[in-house]
Parts: structure tokens; sequence; C-alpha cells
């Protein structure tokens, strides 16, 4: 949709980055409107067909839910990476796959997806290193709750260190998040290093 020529393709490409130049703490603030209780858009949305109002921020049921949608306004960043990649992919390469008869599927298994594999590759590194470093949008909407049902790692340490000031324990916390960090990638390093293509190779 947002790479092949079709009317409107500049538009989509706005729609989808847009939302990242939008800070995080405005991103929460936003969805804490939208999915309040009583005068939010989500639930007034839901009560035009019928379903109850839903408690998103208070509840342990949905309050992780209520994490994702503010979460996913972050990947425009991705997008332009995905997109400055696809544009680089000779054309001459679908051609030859063309009249060797590949449809679409087989074109992007055997021709798209080798060459932007670095770039799928470095965004799985990132997305790896961002989602353990969750910290903002959880904290300003719901504080680490309900019931600590939203309390993630990062949030902690910082529990740990400005509330509780206990700032020896909170540092031996974030360095266990340096190694996990880093070990993670090294295991995405190792699993993907004979899948990933470099044109120079």
């Amino acid at each position: 949709l947002l790479h092949h020529p079709i009317p409107g393709r500049g538009l989509f490409r706005t729609m989808f980055f847009l939302p990242s130049l939008v800070p995080l703490v405005a991103i929460a603030i936003l969805w804490s409107w939208l999915l309040n209780t009583e005068y939010g858009l989500v639930n007034h949305l839901l009560s035009l067909v019928n379903v109850p109002p839903i408690d998103w921020l208070g509840s342990t049921q949905w309050s992780k839910v209520s994490m994702v949608l503010p979460t996913t306004w972050g990947v425009g960043g991705m997008i332009v990476i995905y997109l400055a990649s696809l544009q680089e992919v000779p054309q001459h390469l679908y051609e030859a796959a063309r009249l060797d008869g590949a449809r679409f599927w087989r074109q992007f298994w055997h021709v798209t997806l080798p060459l932007i594999s670095p770039v799928v590759y470095f965004n799985l590194i990132m997305t790896i290193i961002t989602l353990l470093q969750v910290f903002i949008i959880p904290y300003i909407m719901t504080k680490g709750g309900p019931a600590r049902s939203t309390l993630f790692y990062v949030q902690y340490i910082y529990d740990t260190a400005f509330r509780f000031l206990r700032m020896g324990y909170a540092s031996a916390m974030a360095w266990i998040l340096f190694l996990v960090i880093m070990l993670l990638t090294l295991i995405a390093t190792w699993a993907t290093a004979k899948r990933i293509y470099y044109s120079a190779d």
C-alpha cells in the first residue's frame, strides 16, 4: 500500500509517519482521554453497537491491552526505513522473476525479503531494545496499576531509585537490563547471521 504506485500513496505515507512525530507524553495523555471509562471516545463508539463500557485503564484484564494501541504509534519511523530499503531493490530483479513465472509471493520471498533483510534485522534489534525499555506511556497512563499489572521493568527501576531511594539496587537492576538486551541482541545476531543478505556478499 505504501510502496506500490497507487492513487493517494503520499497521503497514506504521511498518515503512517505523522504519529511518530508526536511526543510520547502527548500520546499517553491523548490515549488516557480516549480510553476513559466515562467520557472516552472508544467507549462511546462501542456503545453505538451496544457494547457496555470497558474500564480500560482500571481493569487488570484490559490494562495491558490499553498499552498496545499507544505503543504502536511509534512504527512510523520503521516504516520510513522499510520504504527506503524497498526503493533500493533493483527493478530488473522483479522483471527477471516475472519472466520466470514467479508470482507476487514468490517475488517477495526470493527477491524482496533477502534484499531488505539487513533492514529487517536492524528494526528487529531496535524493537527488542525499545520494548524492553517501555516506561513513559504506562507510567503516565496507569502509574503501573491496577494491581501492578502494567508495572514494566524500567518503571520498577525508576520507583526503586526515586521513590524508595534504593539507588544501589536500582543500579544493579539497570545493569541486568543492559545484560539482557545485550544477550538478546547477540542471540538475534547469531540466529540471523546466515539469513542476512548484503549486496557486497
